[in-house]
């Protein structure tokens, strides 16, 4: 039917020039738009020419939140204060997950991610929504504190991530539909869905997402 979503834009910084360009080539295979960066001020420099959908940081480990990579981040953040940043580094217990979280990360993905699942989580954070994984077996239950009794959900489905991505396109249920190929009322209960997931009280509500800040 329509034209699907286009490539999701991404900007991927890695310091390690043969990790860098061997990530970027595995990116771009499963369909993603990706722009391959060594350093924040890279990304300083080519941000107004080019905006992006998500950033994506390889770091050697999340342990290593020392001045410098704090200071990067931030230039990061300023570079495209719109687009969520995610993690990409290797982890082994749920505290490092949640350390990339209070940095201001949307999302903390470990290298055992499969490239599917990497496209899944961009575009859910891209959306609003909010990726950790995969979980390490030993701890499944700590990457998030405990939901609050009457909080909503913050993750999004990937489907829902695609609707929300138009919703904030503009686009009505109708065109939606079409777009995705999928009926009417299907768009319907996922608008409704993604409404009570993020504490939306209607779609102008999610219609800009909130920008991560850093201190």
């Amino acid at each position: 039917m329509g034209d699907r979503l286009s490539p999701l834009r991404v900007a991927f910084l890695d310091p390690h020039a043969f990790t860098r360009h061997c990530l970027a080539e595995l990116m771009r295979s499963v369909g993603l738009d990706v722009i391959a960066l060594a350093d924040a001020g890279e990304a300083a420099a080519r941000a107004p020419e080019r905006p992006v959908d998500a950033v994506l940081a390889r770091l050697d480990s999340v342990a290593l939140w020392n001045a410098a990579v704090i200071e990067d981040l931030r230039r990061i953040s300023q570079a495209w204060p719109e687009a969520p940043l995610l993690a990409l580094a290797p982890f082994e217990n749920a505290d490092a997950g949640l350390d990339a979280a209070r940095m201001g990360f949307s999302g903390c993905l470990s290298p055992a991610i499969t490239g599917r699942q990497l496209v899944d989580a961009l575009r859910l954070v891209a959306a609003g929504g909010v990726f950790v994984g995969p979980v390490p077996a030993a701890e499944p239950r700590r990457f998030l504190p405990a939901p609050k009794r009457n909080q909503p959900a913050s993750v999004l489905t990937p489907r829902e991530a695609e609707v929300l991505a138009m919703l904030r396109q503009g686009k009505p249920n109708k065109m939606i539909a079409f777009e995705l190929d999928m009926a009417e009322n299907t768009v319907k209960v996922h608008v409704g869905r993604i409404l009570k997931k993020l504490g939306a009280a209607n779609r102008t509500a999610v219609a800009n997402p909130v920008p991560h800040r850093w201190d």
